[in-house]
């Protein structure tokens, strides 16, 4: 006939003692303890807990007693603080002086405690808890309860209807449960930190909540030899995000719960713990600490309980106050003595910063390397998920979009990982389809038209979007492009058509891949006069390749002539001015990876700079100083040079060895760049373009060009403008300068034509609708309508 009180029922007598002697009265009433049960649940804090001497370990069970009295006043819609002032205000003030420390309970009181344990027996429990001395009051509440129910518009009888249906709770296993032995003390313990903290996700594997895991048999095969260890069995999965670290332990849980798996991890249980709710709301110092011990105290009483701690680096530091552990420093002892099991995940530079720097922590995992899938498998991948992104998104996708995904992704992606990035693609493709987004896109009507399908035009359309690489690029239409790429680009560059050739074969040997794929699309260098067209070539090849001149990176290296000035490419190195900003050259190629890099007078930079293309140029990779690595496979790297620009003027070349001429000039101007630069550095360069100088009729045609332009800006004013041929002959004879090629020609343009236009306009001459001719007479240009 032994019975325990629980800590509710404790925490509630207490209340009441002191509820007593604040009202003045000799012993404590039904009242005093009605109060204590409506506000037990505001003083779940550990100084209070600690002033009323009841372990705040508790707290959790506390909670859960307090529950379905909570759940009875929701239902009649009532405060429990309204209550309590009512009741106080019913049964007002005695005049009794409380002189000893303890308040007796009156003959009533402790009637009222037997009938709720005999309420208790009743219920097969031996503990007395807060519901079963709730329902004993409202068996005889007494006239003070009954007035105070009614003045809310409660029966009691329909009150104490409602409050018998409440659950009972078990508490036989609070700790303070009837008397066991020391050695099945752990068989009755209930896991309520793991359940409160952590996610059971072998439940979720059972209710059909997970992923299927694809492939990764090698990494969940090193997890479970792992876990079977006697000791550091504890395995931590290293590597980079999106690679799928959690989906292997999912794919871990997906096995136990099937039961296909090693009969030593089968009926194991895979709890996730959040680091980020162990932490919250931890106000006083001890609360962290408490949860932590708690789950470990959880997770040795039940063996088959494996931890899974997703971002394991966040446990060192965690919870940690001056004087205190961290969460790590907590788990160590459990950890090394094999007590718990306990799966980690994180990225590499993470395990570094963090696991690597405290040995104690980092000889008590074992790590697993998970490496980012090849394209086949990331496919692979893609398809076992295809059929529950259909389920979900209510879609059809395409096996082709599945292929395009995994390809796109990985060369327009780089800075991410296979196969998440490619699964971002394609639920977004499919949400897409799912919300039909005309109003926004307007000519994707005819994609999204097929009826609910995922094309590979969709998935090409998305990442256009995320990244501002033009569609045609991604698509078919790209290879029709690059297959045309000479014309394109020749209407534009005049005069250098050799030059345009050599360029243009680069490329496509890159975008064919028969280039070694570790080495930038294309490494060229652009010899010549100034004013030739080298510039304007790497700019038309940024409009034709990548939809936009915006995509030239354009490094002026006169600006480089230091040694110190390599940290302006790559960023100051830690502990300097300036360590937080990228780099000039890897901060823009890691946003725009697909860009045109212009290395402007190359030869001007020092020496020193040199070297660090010497690693892109044959790598295709660049390191910045906060040690991450930039990749430049991607982009066409233009360096420019005016060595051997004076070799032109030096050679008197007659009309019959035109061409020979142009020849001979092109090699003395390759052999002057052996004086300039290494051979390795040479060596790593595609193709060497010499630019030949502009003769009269490319001037005429680039006069044209210019002159185009120029109408175009007046056809946004609804002006035309018409240049007769004789005085685009006449600006070309005043602007012929073969040393400055076709610089002078633009301040001819401009001094002769743009700027008298403009005096007019301003003027009121020329209006919209006008249609301006240009004529010469007496070597004069003149304007007519």
């Amino acid at each position: 006939n032994m019975f325990t009180y629980s800590p509710g029922v404790m925490l509630t007598w207490q209340i009441g003692a002191s509820e007593t002697a604040h009202a003045r009265y000799q012993y404590i009433e039904r009242e005093q303890i009605f109060i204590g049960l409506l506000k037990a649940k505001d003083l779940l804090k550990p100084e209070i807990l600690d002033m009323f001497e009841i372990d705040y370990s508790y707290v959790d069970y506390l909670e859960a007693e307090f529950e379905p009295i909570e759940e009875l006043l929701a239902k009649f819609k009532v405060e429990r603080a309204q209550v309590r002032r009512f009741l106080r205000d019913s049964v007002g003030k005695g005049n009794y002086q409380h002189k000893e420390k303890v308040v007796h309970r009156s003959k009533e009181c402790k009637a009222i405690f037997e009938q709720a344990k005999e309420l208790a027996k009743k219920g097969g429990s031996s503990i007395l808890n807060a519901n079963y001395l709730l329902k004993a009051i409202l068996e005889n509440p007494g006239s003070h309860i009954k007035k105070v129910l009614e003045n809310f518009g409660i029966q009691i009888e329909e009150f104490k209807q409602v409050a018998w249906e409440l659950k009972d709770i078990e508490l036989e296993a609070v700790g303070v449960g009837a008397k066991k032995d020391k050695k099945d003390e752990n068989k009755y313990q209930k896991t309520y930190f793991l359940d409160r903290f952590g996610t059971d996700l072998t439940r979720l594997a059972r209710e059909g909540k997970i992923e299927p895991l694809i492939g990764r048999k090698g990494e969940l095969l090193q997890i479970i030899r792992t876990l079977c260890r006697k000791t550091k069995n504890n395995p931590v999965l290293v590597g980079e995000a999106g690679v799928g670290k959690t989906a292997i332990v999912k794919g871990l849980a997906l096995r136990i719960a099937s039961g296909n798996i090693n009969p030593s991890l089968q009926g194991r249980r895979i709890i996730e713990i959040n680091m980020g709710s162990l932490v919250a709301g931890t106000k006083y110092r001890g609360e962290f600490e408490e949860r932590v011990t708690g789950i470990i105290r959880e997770a040795k009483a039940h063996k088959e309980i494996i931890l899974f701690i997703d971002e394991i680096h966040t446990l060192v530091g965690a919870g940690k106050a001056e004087g205190s552990l961290d969460a790590g420093d907590i788990m160590k002892p459990a950890l090394s003595e094999g007590e718990i099991s306990c799966i980690g995940a994180t990225t590499l530079s993470e395990y570094r910063k963090y696991i690597e720097k405290d040995p104690a922590l980092e000889r008590r995992f074992q790590p697993i390397i998970v490496r980012e899938p090849g394209k086949q498998e990331a496919f692979e991948m893609l398809k076992g998920l295809k059929e529950r992104y259909e389920k979900h998104h209510k879609v059809t996708i395409e096996d082709s979009a599945l292929k395009e995904a995994v390809e796109l992704s990985s060369r327009y992606l780089p800075d991410r990982y296979l196969p998440d990035k490619a699964i971002d693609l394609l639920d977004e493709a499919c949400s897409r389809i799912k919300v039909n987004s005309v109003s926004f896109y307007g000519d994707l009507n005819d994609l999204e038209s097929r009826g609910g399908t995922v094309t590979p035009e969709i998935i090409a359309r998305i990442l256009s979007d995320r990244t501002g690489i033009p569609l045609s690029q991604l698509t078919q239409e790209e290879q029709e492009k690059i297959a045309n790429l000479e014309n394109l680009i020749k209407k534009r560059v005049i005069g250098q058509d050799e030059a345009v050739d050599k360029v243009v074969q680069v490329i496509k040997m890159g975008r064919a891949g028969l280039k070694d794929p570790r080495r930038p699309t294309g490494v060229v260098l652009f010899l010549g006069p100034t004013g030739v067209g080298k510039t304007e070539l790497a700019r038309s090849l940024a409009e034709t390749l990548f939809g936009s001149e915006k995509n030239i990176i354009r490094l002026d290296m006169s600006e480089y002539m230091e040694a110190h000035s390599i940290s302006r490419l790559i960023g100051s190195p830690p502990g300097y001015v300036g360590y937080e900003e990228e780099g000039q050259l890897t901060g823009k190629l890691r946003t725009n990876p697909y860009s045109i890099v212009l290395l402007d007078e190359i030869e001007k930079a020092h020496p020193k700079i040199f070297d660090l293309f010497l690693q892109v140029f044959d790598e295709g990779r660049l390191t910045d100083s906060k040690g991450r690595t930039v990749n430049a496979k991607n982009a066409i790297f233009i360096m420019t040079s005016n060595i051997g620009s004076d070799i032109a003027e030096r050679k008197s070349v007659g009309f019959g060895d035109k061409e020979k001429g142009e020849e001979n000039q092109a090699k003395e101007a390759v052999s002057q760049l052996k004086g300039y630069f290494r051979p390795e550095f040479l060596n790593r360069i595609d193709e060497i373009v010499y630019f030949r100088e502009l003769q009269m009729e490319d001037l005429s045609k680039i006069a044209k060009n210019m002159l185009n332009i120029l109408n175009n800006r007046l056809q946004n004013q609804n002006i035309s403008l018409n240049v007769e041929q004789q005085v685009i002959n006449f600006i070309c004879k005043q602007s012929y300068d073969p040393k400055n090629g076709a610089r002078p020609l633009a301040r001819t343009i401009e001094r002769l034509i743009t700027k008298p236009i403009s005096e007019r306009i301003i003027k009121g001459d020329f209006a919209s609708g006008d249609k301006i001719g240009l004529g010469l007479r007496d070597g004069k240009i003149y304007f007519y309508k």
